[in-house]
């Protein structure tokens, strides 16, 4: 199976359910992240933060 196949399938997908407020947070190092525009005609403000941290194992 083509990893990214896999990867898109329901059980390995989460959908935040934005409310005024909310706040997510992920960690790019082992999440793949896959915006959609389901948010028309609201703004979507995002700030991006690095910290540091330990190596990932594999």
């Amino acid at each position: 199976m083509i990893i990214y196949a896999h990867t898109a399938n329901a059980e390995h997908t989460v959908w935040f359910q934005w409310a005024e407020g909310a706040i997510d947070v992920w960690d790019n190092r082992a999440t793949w992240h896959y915006a959609l525009n389901d948010y028309h005609g609201a703004r979507r403000e995002m700030h991006r933060i690095t910290l540091e941290g330990c190596e990932l194992e594999g």
